[in-house]
């Protein structure tokens, strides 16, 4: 008879424990590593049949991981979101353990933030201006385009050079 824990053969007396709820027969060497036992002379497994049943395995569906939302795709993080957060979080007198505890995540996802290595999805954005009473969203700048000629002289590019020796070629 072989340990259903170490698998080695049992010499002497095996024991009968439990292990997170499975009887288990086991050596003498890993009888200590439950404080309960059971009684061996009970039957292990159903009478119904003196073959072991075969295990059948249960799989679950695969999960889907759905991207995060973008609650709004036409706003975009604050300039100097780290250093916001981490001010907006002492004014309001939280530790990260305590504002994890808030708003459901983990103390070094908030810490990530924090120190800058780690962007928010917009769910955690708007997770943490709710419970930090803080703005960290905001409409993205737009780029004015001039579009006149600039008043210094433009210096020559590669692809100037190259407009000009053709003109060149093709006139001379």
């Amino acid at each position: 008879m072989q340990c259903e824990v170490c698998g080695q053969t049992i010499r002497g007396k095996p024991y009968g424990i439990v292990i997170e709820g499975a009887k288990m027969i086991v050596c003498p060497g890993c009888s200590r590593l439950s404080s309960s036992t059971w009684d061996m002379t009970e039957p292990k497994s159903s009478p119904k049949s003196s073959r072991a049943s075969p295990v059948r395995l249960v799989s679950s569906p695969p999960r889907r991981h759905r991207p995060p939302r973008d609650l709004n795709p036409d706003l975009e993080l604050i300039e100097g979101l780290p250093t916001k957060v981490r001010e907006a979080r002492e004014r309001v007198g939280l530790d990260h353990v305590a504002l994890g505890h808030r708003i459901g995540e983990k103390v070094s996802t908030l810490q990530k933030i924090e120190a800058g290595k780690f962007s928010p999805d917009m769910t955690l954005v708007r997770k943490l201006e709710h419970e930090l009473k803080v703005k960290l969203l905001v409409p993205p700048q737009s780029i004015e385009y001039t579009g006149g000629v600039s008043s210094q002289p433009q210096e020559l590019t590669l692809g100037d050079v190259i407009s000009i020796k053709k003109k060149d070629q093709r006139s001379g």
